[in-house]
Formats: structure tokens, C-alpha cells, sequence
């Protein structure tokens, strides 16, 4: 009898039943999808944060501290006091997903602070 009563009140910002049910049915769909995009972006974010920074400790590890023209390392990565050469491929290596952990930040941000995903839906703004 509860269900019954519940489907059968008019919504009282429209007066419909039916496309009332709709509207939160849809709303409650976008909710979630604004939800995992968030969540999928920040796992996105700190797996190439923790990918790059990995990577960036692998080379400070293993690559020659002085300059080796022949290979092609030359291009310096300081850690703490420690210069190690790298080679342009493994620069661009590091850079990529440099970028790539910043476009993925700012995309969480944005997702989160303008559409407000985790936002108590019934708290009045």
C-alpha cells in the first residue's frame, strides 16, 4: 500500500506523476555518471602520478651519472644532489606522463568543483 501511495502523489514542483519519476530518474543516471567520471579520473590521476614518479626514481637508479655522447645521453636529471644523463626517449618518456597526470588533474577539478558530484542532494545551496 506504501508503493502504491507513493506512486500515485503529483510532484509538487510540476503536478505529474509520470514525468516527475522520469526527471529523477534521469537526474539520479547523470548523478552517477558525474560520480565515476570523477572517481575514474582521479585513479587516472594518481596512477600516472605514481607511474611517473616511479619511472623518475628507476632512472635516477640506473642511469650513468656522467655524460655519454655516444648513446646519446645528455640531458641531465638532477635528484637530491644526483645527476644522471638520460637519452631524449627517456625524457619524453618522463615528460608524457608529466602532461598527462596535469591534464588529468585538471580534469578531476573541473568535473569536481563545477559539477559537484559528491554534493549532498538534499542540502539547500
Amino acid at each position: 500500500m506504501v508503493t502504491t501511495v507513493a506512486h500515485t502523489q503529483s510532484c509538487v514542483s510540476c503536478g505529474l506523476v509520470r514525468s516527475c519519476y522520469i526527471e529523477l530518474s534521469m537526474a539520479n543516471k547523470a548523478s552517477r555518471f558525474w560520480k565515476w567520471l570523477t572517481l575514474g579520473l582521479f585513479l587516472a590521476m594518481i596512477s600516472t602520478g605514481m607511474s611517473w614518479f616511479s619511472l623518475w626514481n628507476y632512472y635516477v637508479s640506473s642511469r650513468p651519472r656522467e655524460i655519454q655522447v655516444t648513446q646519446g645521453r645528455v640531458i641531465p636529471l638532477s635528484s637530491h644532489g644526483i645527476v644522471v644523463y638520460l637519452t631524449m626517449e627517456e625524457r619524453n618518456r618522463l615528460a608524457f606522463l608529466n602532461h598527462a597526470g596535469e591534464v588529468l588533474a585538471a580534469g578531476f577539478l573541473l568535473v569536481y568543483f563545477l559539477k559537484k558530484p559528491f554534493a549532498n542532494p538534499w542540502a539547500r545551496s
